[in-house]
């Protein structure tokens, strides 16, 4: 027996406030242990949560604890485990009293006999997502939504009740009426912007960006909870955050009907999961209630689709009662359709695509190009000629010295911020891009640094770029040497005429003088990153 094992068995058989007999262990957590208890008078089962004693005196500890007891006490559903009583003792422990549920967790269930299968998981999902449309109606949301945190009860006919738990790091926002000391620790925000709350994988890309978030983020764990549901398969098994970001915000969503080689699993339902996973929040459903109501449907649908045989599914957006406007497109679905049904948008799109390479062409031999690059590819001199040439197209400038890596030396990061630098550093095209486009629709959110390095990353043209560039050195951060080196280490050709030119050619001096700035010893900037 551990000694946190032996500390919970000593809880057996004590008396909590003259109301709570503590009778059994019935789990342990990193915050605290459940026990089964009685209540004296009503001789009714409850489950209490109670803080480690060494974790007595941490006021983060107590703040959440006091979170938890506060959201959960505000939602009285029936797939919300309710909170039912709070207290501290005498020697500083709190406690919690909230409703007895036996039975497992989801992620257990999945552990043990795999996925549900489509029908099942948008049936069980539905109850969450009723659970969630009780909370965000009640202004709390929950941010750490899994399997783990979702409780399983079977009823009288075997099947199962999902009960939603855990509001440790909820976000609630709080009316006049609520007063007490509960309250107070429930009111104090816990979480400063660029702190990464929540549970990688679950989490929805702006919250493991440590964004400001809404109850879509809830929505975005729903659609990751459905998915393995049906599957039985971690949708993100990646642990790190960085990964894990980048395959959220550039990966289509994988189709149910391929993981699970069912050809019955209705459009709609691929429809809505790709809805619920859109990496950006406004592509995401309306609200949970429209999510319970349509995953209803189809669970109980004899098809899941009451559309006539041969018409193909609706595309993502049809459906303004359910879907905000949604552009993300996985797998090409409505490209296919239009090709299928329209074949002269066929002939329309080979005679825009001739179009533009003609465009291109005509751009590229319209462009200036250096006369010794034309003549060096088509009529090669001697080798003498060349030696004698070359120091014409050669920087006349010494080139930066070799460094060690300056990351090590770089002025702390908060994780998040590091995460993303990382992949702006690291991260293909895509995955760079998308990470710029998430900095720049909500910059207020997030330090100058990071906005410095998308407007790098997406600036059109030599101007914008070099604008950047003299931001970032004026914030003189050394956390940018990562990105600022993958960008001095593009090749020197790759545009305009038969790609000799290069395409970074306006900034590579400001580049350049950027870092060498950026290598001069200095004092630690401050307030570059939240």
């Amino acid at each position: 027996m551990t000694s946190t094992e032996q500390g919970a068995a000593r809880w057996i058989g004590r008396v909590l406030d003259e109301r709570y007999r503590i009778d059994e262990v019935l789990g342990e957590g990193g915050m605290g242990t459940v026990f089964v208890a009685e209540h004296l008078k009503l001789h009714k089962k409850v489950a209490v949560k109670m803080i480690h004693p060494d974790l007595v005196g941490n006021a983060e500890v107590a703040a959440r604890f006091a979170r938890e007891a506060m959201a959960s006490a505000q939602i009285e559903h029936p797939h919300v485990v309710s909170a039912l009583d709070y207290g501290v003792l005498d020697d500083g422990i709190a406690y919690l009293v909230v409703q007895l549920v036996r039975g497992s967790s989801l992620a257990d269930e999945l552990r043990s006999k795999g996925g549900l299968g489509w029908r099942d998981a948008a049936r069980l999902c539905a109850q969450i997502a009723d659970a969630l449309a009780a909370a965000h109606a009640r202004g709390i949301v929950h941010r750490d939504l899994k399997p783990d945190n979702v409780l399983l009860e079977r009823r009288d006919d075997g099947t199962p009740l999902a009960r939603v738990v855990d509001f440790g790091i909820a976000r609630v926002e709080l009316d006049a009426r609520t007063t007490g000391a509960a309250a107070n620790g429930a009111a104090r925000p816990l979480t400063r912007i660029g702190t990464v709350m929540g549970t990688p994988g679950y989490m929805a890309p702006e919250q493991a960006m440590g964004e400001t978030v809404d109850a879509r983020a809830d929505l975005y764990a729903l659609g990751v909870v459905l998915w393995e549901a049906a599957t039985g398969k971690p949708l993100y098994a990646d642990a790190d955050l960085t990964t894990t970001v980048a395959r959220q915000l550039t990966e289509p969503v994988p189709r149910l009907s391929a993981v699970l080689g069912d050809p019955t699993v209705p459009p709609e339902l691929e429809t809505l999961l790709e809805a619920l996973l859109a990496p950006r929040p406004s592509s995401r459903p309306a609200s949970a209630a429209l999510v319970r109501d349509e995953l209803k449907r189809l669970a109980e649908a004899g098809t899941g689709s009451t559309e006539p045989a041969g018409v193909p599914p609706p595309a993502l957006g049809t459906a303004p009662t359910l879907l905000a406007p949604h552009r993300h497109h996985a797998g090409g679905t409505t490209v296919s359709v239009l090709l299928a049904h329209r074949p002269w948008i066929v002939v329309g799109l080979i005679g825009l695509l001739a179009l533009g390479i003609g465009a291109t062409l005509a751009v590229a031999l319209a462009a200036d190009p250096p006369t010794p690059l034309v003549l060096t590819k088509r009529v090669k001199p001697p080798r003498r000629e060349r030696a004698a040439s070359a120091p014409e197209r050669i920087p006349t400038r010494e080139p930066a010295p070799r460094q060690a890596p300056p990351t090590a030396a770089a002025p702390p990061a908060s994780a998040t911020a590091a995460s993303v630098i990382e992949l702006l550093a690291t991260g293909r095209r895509d995955e760079r891009r998308a990470v710029a486009r998430r900095i720049l629709d909500a910059p207020a959110r997030h330090g100058p640094l990071l906005v410095a390095l998308a407007e790098l990353e997406l600036g059109n043209g030599c101007e914008a770029r070099r604008a950047a560039l003299a931001r970032i050195s004026e914030l003189g951060d050394r956390a940018a040497l990562p990105v600022l080196e993958r960008w001095q280490r593009t090749p020197r050709r790759g545009c305009g005429f038969l790609s000799l030119v290069d395409c970074y050619a306006c900034i590579r001096r400001p580049l350049d003088e950027t870092i060498r700035s950026l290598q001069q010893p200095r004092a630690p900037p401050t307030g570059a990153i939240d």
